[in-house]
């Protein structure tokens, strides 16, 4: 694949059935850029018309962006897995979190159990 990007961009918007004027009037970005990207004529375009063609298209714009040279696969890999990191880090922490709110509310059962049971005591007597 010698122009990954535009042959990319340039299927999704074919399916869609968008024509090139639909795309310039969605993205703010002339016609001939367009196609000048699609055909390869014009390569690395800057990460926010990157953006403003996968909101045109209606994908997410990590993968045109990863399409478009702006980073490697591998530093890709690299904030996912730091990503599942601190993903796995937060539920830990949400899991201690419950883990004591559980352990809290038995303590609250106890003792309003222990309550009721003074509150009767001192209602008898």
């Amino acid at each position: 694949m010698d122009n990954p990007f535009g042959e990319k961009i340039k299927s999704l918007r074919e399916v869609q059935n968008i024509s090139l004027h639909e795309m310039a009037r969605l993205t703010g970005i002339t016609r001939q850029y367009i196609s000048r990207l699609e055909r390869g004529l014009r390569k690395n375009p800057s990460p926010d018309v990157v953006k403003k063609v996968s909101e045109a298209l209606g994908v997410e714009p990590d993968y045109l962006m990863y399409l478009a040279g702006h980073y490697s696969y591998r530093t890709k890999i690299a904030e996912l897995q730091a990503e599942n990191k601190l993903l796995k880090y937060k539920v830990s922490k949400f899991e201690e979190r419950l883990s004591e709110c559980r352990n809290y509310s038995k303590v609250y059962k106890n003792l309003l159990k222990n309550l009721r049971k003074d509150i009767n005591k001192s209602l008898i007597i």
